[in-house]
Formats: structure tokens, sequence, C-alpha cells
């Protein structure tokens, strides 16, 4: 067999080795495709799940917004949302142009609210349903406003974040944790048994304690993360029969400081605008008391109109609903004013809209401190007892 020339073997090695690098070639920027695809998936449900709350009230504020100029140019409320929906726009939300097709086809206005549900949020929707059953829908716009608390606040973004923030530390440090529990600490414990022959090692202690902290923290990551479900599912969520309907649940959210005081702003601006739009007071109380959403509202608006058919005042009767006596002060004084129940109980209003905002911003810092608080002693306690194994096992090899 002849020789090969240098020249013969450097192009059989070349045609081995150009097929190889070809090949790992496409199969890295295959591979870095498909990871920039889903970072980019991921990014995307991420940035969509985060501003779905406000892009929903976006929406809502654009649909009252063609109501209130539909009104204001003499046109009927049911035509203006045809002619809008007759555009195509699509700021508008699907189910908008599901109310509007139900309008042309001649359901009236409540009927054709019962058939497009979730369009608005809950309360919001409650008032509609209300301003349609008593004929009273343009005085009660201002209330659909105040209940839709539009635009988003900044201190309501900056909390969604936060409880975000936290809630991915937290999984980042329990699986942390996990992976030194599950991986490093039983080569740990092998090299102590091999040198020494005891199993024994401060870090077990020590990453067990932190493994138990940081579960803790999840708990309180769980609340988070059950907070943010339910701003972001919005009318879906909480417009379920289980939860509208829960008195379990209804206690829970009403000693909410922030949701408490949106109850309370809701039932008072829903009030307001009934009495001012004519409606007897004791209807006004039980239709009212719906608009929260709450049991606990229903019933005292409730034993509320009772006591008014007793012959008891108003501002008395309200103490049924509500006992702090704000309310009860400023509808004795609009009683004999002249700006009207609405007008006297709007600064009292913005006052309850502004503090729930500041509580649920306050919270949300507060509980994203004491998560990294928490979390940073489940990491100096695993920290702890990694270094004090090592001290172990170098102490244990000298000696070995």
């Amino acid at each position: 067999m002849a020789n090969r020339t240098p020249d013969a073997e450097g192009l059989a090695l070349a045609g081995l080795f150009f097929p190889g690098v070809a090949t790992t070639l496409v199969w890295l920027a295959s591979s870095g495709l498909a990871v920039g695809l889903l970072l980019l998936a991921l990014g995307y449900a991420f940035y969509f799940l985060q501003t779905l709350p406000w892009r929903r009230r976006e929406r809502a504020a654009l649909l009252m917004d063609i109501m209130e100029s539909g009104l204001s140019g003499g046109q009927a409320l049911e035509q203006s949302l045809i002619a809008a929906s007759a555009t195509r726009d699509r700021m508008l939300p699907v189910r908008a142009h599901l109310l509007a097709a139900h309008l042309e086809s001649g359901l009236p206005m409540a009927e054709a609210l019962r058939q497009t549900p979730w369009l608005l949020p809950p309360a919001v929707q409650r008032l509609f349903e209300l301003g349609t059953r008593h004929g009273i829908l343009p005085r009660l716009l201002p209330a659909c406003r105040t209940a839709l608390d539009e635009p988003p606040q900044p201190r309501w973004v900056a909390a969604q974040q936060v409880a975000l923030s936290l809630l991915l530390t937290a999984l980042q440090c329990a699986g942390v944790l996990g992976l030194l529990r599950v991986v490093v600490l039983p080569k740990f414990l092998q090299i102590q048994a091999d040198l020494t022959g005891d199993q024994f090692l401060t870090m077990e202690t020590w990453v067990i304690a932190a493994d138990r902290i940081s579960m803790a923290n999840l708990v309180v990551c769980g609340v988070l993360a059950f907070w943010l479900f339910a701003r972001i599912g919005g009318p879906r969520f909480l417009g379920l029969a289980w939860l509208r309907e829960s008195y379990a649940v209804d206690a829970l959210l009403r000693r909410v400081p922030w949701r408490r005081d949106r109850m309370r702003r809701d039932f008072a601006a829903a009030l307001a605008s009934l009495l001012d739009a004519g409606v007897p007071e004791a209807e006004a109380l039980r239709e009212a008391g719906g608009v929260p959403g709450s049991p606990w509202y229903q019933e005292g608006a409730a034993r509320a109109a009772q006591c008014l058919s007793r012959g008891v005042a108003l501002p008395e009767a309200i103490r049924e609903v509500d006992d702090a006596g704000e309310l009860r002060w400023r509808l004795t004084n609009a009683r004999h004013g002249r700006t009207g129940f609405r007008a006297a109980i709007q600064g009292w209003l913005d006052g309850l809209d502004a503090r729930a905002h500041a509580q649920e911003f306050t919270a949300a810092q507060g509980l994203f401190c004491a998560g990294l608080l928490i979390q940073a002693v489940a990491v100096g306690l695993a920290a702890a007892g990694f270094f004090g194994s090592l001290v172990q096992i170098i102490e244990g090899g000298v000696q070995w």
C-alpha cells in the first residue's frame, strides 16, 4: 500500500473535522434559537399577565367614555354603544361588541348586560345593572368611575411588582436550599463517614433549619400569589358564586384594611348616587348593599331598611352598615345642604380611595422586607452549616 502524502492526510482529517464542526454549529444555533423563543414566550406571558388588570380597566374606562359622550350629545345609550361597535375599534373589548350585538338585536339594556357577564369589574357591573333597572344609569356613571378606580395608581403598580418579586425570590431561595439538601448534603455526609466514620455533620442541622424557615416563607408568599391571582383573574375570579356568597371569605376580606375601605367607598358612592336620583331611601339602601359584593353589607343594608320602616331616620339607620360614624355624619350634613349627597361625601370617598392605596402599598413593602429578612436568615443558616461542615471535614482529615 502506498504511503499517504501529508496533503492527503490533511484532506482526510479536514473531511472528518469540518462535518463535525458544522453539526456542532447547527446544534448550537438551533439550541440558541429554541432558548431564545422560550425566553421570548415567557417574557410575553409575563407582560400579558402583569398588564392584564390595567388593560381591563382601560377598556372599561373607554366604554364609559363612550357612554358619557353619547349621553352628553343627546344620543341614546344603546345607540352610542352600537355606533361605537360599528367602528370595529380594536381598543373596545370583545364583550363590548357582544353587548352591542345584543342591543342591536332588540334586547333591553338590563337583559343585554345579563347576557354579557364579566364585561366590567364586579362592582361596576352591579352599578350598571342598578342604573338600567331604575332608569338612572347616567346618574350612576360617577359612582361607576369611583368603583372602577381608574387610572391604575402608581402605588398599586408598585405593590404588584413588589409582591411578584418577593414570590420569585422565595421560589429561588427554596430551590437553592432544596438543592443543597438533596445533592450537596449527602456528599458531605459520605466524605465525613469515609474520614472519621461519623455521619453527623453540623451542615445537616443548619440546612434543615434553613429549609423549614424557607417553607414558612413560602406560606407567606402563597398569600401574595393568591392576591396576584385574584388581581389578574379580575371579574371572572371575583364573580364566582362560591366566593361572592361565602361568609368566611367575606369576613376575611373585610379584615383586610384596604379591601374594607374600598367596600365602604363603593357602598357609600352607590347610596349617595341612588339618593340623588330620587330612589326611595329603603330601596336605595337595599340596592347599595349589593354593590360591594359582600353578604355582610347586604344583610346590614336590609336591617337598615327595616329600621327606616319603623320610623328611624336615615343617618341613624345607617349604623347597621357603618358604625364608625363617618358616613352617618356626612349624610346628616347632606340632608341640610343643597349640593346633594354625592357632592357632600365626594371628599370622603377620595380620602378612602387614597388611604386604601397607601395601606396596600405599605403592606406590600412590609411583606417584601420581612420576606427578604427571612430569606437572608435561611441563607445565613445554610452558609453557617456549610462552612462549619468544612471545618469538621478538615479537622477530621488532619486527625486521620
